[in-house]
């Protein structure tokens, strides 16, 4: 029997999933980085998408990223909500809990640093956001990974930080990509946290939809 892809297997699923994903990711990574160097995509038109979700304009707090070389760069929407007022939180790296945290900013230029692995993060003089604001259902992640399903099924770089700051949140998830990231089954856990949307350069993805077995 066909199984559907965004259906999740138990325990033997999760036992050949890890395989699969370490395949897919390096697959993803060496297409990664024969883009990288050229015109990967239109930076602009990612954040057009992701600021016409109706989930956006009701966020009270949005979670962002610092992007890699390949990813897609929201540094664009984290400036206009810092012009605007509005603090942005992004992820540092505890080096004692080894595990990311969320720390809110209010400026790119004194309170982000380069990190221990040269990503971009807060400064450590910055505090963490609290374990119950994380939680809120009022704030929109904004996730990026090395490969995504229309399911929302999500393929990060296989430590798991991004789902172990998800864990537990109530608030909306969207996956950022270049649409050739965009996968017809991505492998996947059931300890893995699914988004709700993907947006790319070419289109928006609403996940629930598709999980539901509906249109994209």
């Amino acid at each position: 029997m066909l199984r559907h892809p965004c259906r999740r297997w138990g325990r033997f699923r999760d036992e050949v999933s890890v395989a699969a994903k370490d395949q897919v990711r390096r697959e993803m990574m060496a297409e990664r980085r024969r883009r990288w160097g050229t015109r990967v995509g239109p930076h602009g038109e990612v954040v057009g998408r992701i600021t016409a979700l109706a989930a956006y304009a009701a966020a009270r707090r949005v979670a962002c990223y610092m992007a890699t070389p390949g990813e897609v760069d929201l540094e664009e929407l984290v400036r206009q909500r810092l012009e605007a007022g509005v603090p942005v939180w992004l992820p540092r790296f505890n080096g004692v809990a080894e595990t990311y945290e969320m720390v809110s900013v209010t400026s790119l230029q004194t309170q982000v640093v380069i990190g221990a692995f040269g990503i971009r993060e807060p400064a450590l003089a910055l505090p963490a956001v609290p374990s119950v604001e994380r939680c809120a259902a009022d704030v929109l992640w904004l996730v990026p990974g090395v490969a995504f399903d229309a399911c929302g099924n999500r393929l990060g770089r296989g430590q798991g930080h991004y789902d172990r700051l998800l864990h537990g949140a109530r608030g909306v998830r969207v996956g950022v990509a270049w649409d050739w990231q965009i996968l017809a089954a991505v492998p996947h856990s059931a300890h893995d946290i699914p988004m709700d949307w993907i947006v790319t350069d070419t289109r928006t993805i609403a996940c629930g939809a598709v999980r539901a077995g509906q249109a994209v």
